[in-house]
């Protein structure tokens, strides 16, 4: 009976561990694009510059962006305070699967999340059409500063996930983390989610067939909750 009970416990935590880590795992973005849709029915506002030229393409299937000598192109969304406090709070993820098309450094595709008045986030993506390199910023007037992964011509899942604990984040390529300790550039602007291409004589192509922002859930909350389905779980056994 004893031994029965011990493995009943067992698998009663086991299984509401794995409720847990679901409900981690299935956090919903809280916005997102995919495929070749029009940003701007998706909640997306846009910011371009002379110039830009943008429309669907593929496979697979995404929207592209076309920067050029004059101006940058971004889709940007702009979180409420609430979001903001959450996301510095519980910890944010901000994730893109992008093609970069040959375009040299100022005319690449980026990624990046400032957070008002606190700190920015930008990944910038350049490709030579054999590479597709990755840089995270460490310094808000060059976009070529910072910690660099190279993988072939794209397209790639890019990732970056702030640790609210250590005030960083890491950035995973493909599901692979590359890039660790990531602190930022330093540069306080007003915030917003932000995806496009920048401006130069070097013109480049992004083409984003995914883009999510994503809240994470509160360790804490998760624990409370595994806590909590352990003991529903042993009373209704009982």
């Amino acid at each position: 009976m004893g031994n029965r009970m011990r493995v009943s416990a067992s698998l009663l935590i086991a299984t509401a561990w794995v409720l847990v880590v679901s409900v981690s795992v299935s956090a919903a973005p809280v916005v997102e694009h995919t495929g070749d849709t029009n940003p701007l029915t998706e909640g997306w506002s846009s910011l371009f510059g002379d110039g830009i030229s943008v429309g669907p393409a593929g496979p697979p299937a995404s929207w592209a962006i076309t920067g050029s000598a004059n101006g940058a192109g971004w889709y940007t969304w702009v979180p409420t305070s609430q979001h903001v406090a959450d996301a510095m709070a519980d910890g944010w993820a901000l994730e893109a699967t992008v093609q970069a098309a040959a375009g040299g450094d100022t005319g690449s595709a980026a990624l990046w999340f400032a957070i008002p008045g606190i700190d920015r986030y930008v990944l910038n993506i350049e490709s030579d059409g054999v590479t597709q390199t990755v840089n995270a910023v460490t310094y808000a007037y060059s976009w070529d500063t910072g910690s660099a992964f190279a993988s072939p011509a794209g397209p790639h899942a890019y990732r970056i996930r702030y640790d609210p604990q250590a005030a960083t984040a890491d950035v995973f390529v493909d599901g692979v983390e590359r890039i660790s300790n990531w602190g930022g550039d330093g540069y306080i602007t007003t915030g917003g989610v932000n995806w496009g291409v920048g401006s130069g004589a070097a013109v480049g192509t992004g083409s984003y067939s995914h883009v999510a922002f994503t809240i994470l859930p509160e360790p804490a909350s998760l624990t409370l909750l595994l806590v909590g389905g352990c003991a529903a779980l042993w009373a209704r056994r009982r």
